[in-house]
């Protein structure tokens, strides 16, 4: 069967190898964040406003009678989650690898392009608690973010690193808890080799492959010097373009951006001082950002609730 392209593997993960199984042909990621990410593997955000804005037929809980909800005018801040993993297509299991890979970047874009239409709502809110995902599902996100009309935030709380951070770079502003983890720019497609544990066990691998570097990334074979070189190659150029994507986002010269991307991260505090976020603080810091903003009282923003909806369930 087709191995998936190159950039199809990539995923976003703090630098710590990943230690699942992973499947006899390789389907693994580059990977940028926190290393285990957070979040619950079967749920995607929804928001209230989202439902209350937009009528849909839903299933009565007293006889399955299609009802509608009512419209409704008590929110004028959408809140968008972006927990755990972020990726193009989210699951339990994504490309081969086990892992909370729960915000979609479809899902995210439908929902802030439904908050730009509606004219109920002034602003939007990222609410953030991720260590990252694939690289092409943050960039997508963030390139949404960074095309909105409406003013948006990102607020980091526990965790924003990586893809994570990528996101929240295209808003206007970056708040962050003092305490939150930020940061982690930097890119790894490391894993765990069971070459000598498969000699070991008495088992042998049998190469039958159409292409030089068809079983590149095998971890039930060695690793040449020259496939490293392919790799690190590849490595490069995503890492190269997230750093000058966090530049233009930022508005922070590259070289800047260069000598903090080395996959640490910081604190908020720390981060603040080095400028990838803009103040500390957290909802109720972002309220007083949209008031001035908007010119409106602290007490006129209003933040929609966020909800989550589990895939199949009435």
């Amino acid at each position: 069967m087709e191995k998936p392209i190159l950039k199809e593997r990539i995923a976003i993960k703090r630098n710590r190898p990943f230690r699942g199984k992973m499947t006899h042909v390789l389907k693994w990621l580059f990977l940028i964040s926190l290393g285990t990410f957070i979040g619950n593997t079967a749920t995607f955000p929804a928001l209230d406003w989202y439902h209350n804005y937009y009528p849909q037929e839903q299933s009565s809980s007293q006889g399955g009678d299609e009802t509608s909800v009512s419209d409704s005018t008590d929110c004028n801040i959408a809140v968008i989650p972006i927990d755990s993993g972020i990726a193009t297509v989210p699951d339990g299991e994504f490309l081969g690898m086990k892992g909370n890979f729960n915000t979609s970047a479809d899902d995210v874009v439908d929902v802030l392009t439904v908050a730009e239409a509606n004219e109920h709502i002034d602003g939007v809110m990222l609410r953030i608690d991720s260590g990252g995902g694939t690289p092409v599902a943050s960039e997508i996100i963030a390139e949404a973010v960074k095309n909105a009309k409406k003013p948006a935030v990102a607020l980091i709380r526990q965790a924003g690193n990586s893809g994570a951070y990528l996101v929240a770079s295209a808003a206007d502003t970056i708040i962050a808890s003092p305490m939150s983890d930020v940061g982690s720019i930097g890119v790894t497609m490391s894993y765990l080799a069971n070459v000598e544990g498969n000699a070991k066990n008495g088992k042998q691998f049998i190469e039958l492959v159409a292409g030089r570097f068809k079983e590149v990334g095998n971890p039930d074979r060695s690793l040449s010097d020259e496939e490293r070189s392919l790799f690190q190659r590849d490595l490069d150029i995503v890492y190269n373009q997230m750093v000058e994507e966090i530049s233009i986002n930022r508005k922070m010269p590259i070289d800047k951006v260069k000598k903090l991307a080395d996959g640490s991260s910081m604190p908020g505090t720390l981060a603040l001082k080095n400028g990838l976020v803009d103040e500390l603080g957290g909802q109720e810091t972002a309220r007083m950002w949209f008031a001035k903003k908007l010119n409106i009282p602290n007490e006129e923003v209003e933040f929609c609730r966020p909800v989550w909806s589990v895939p199949g369930e009435e």
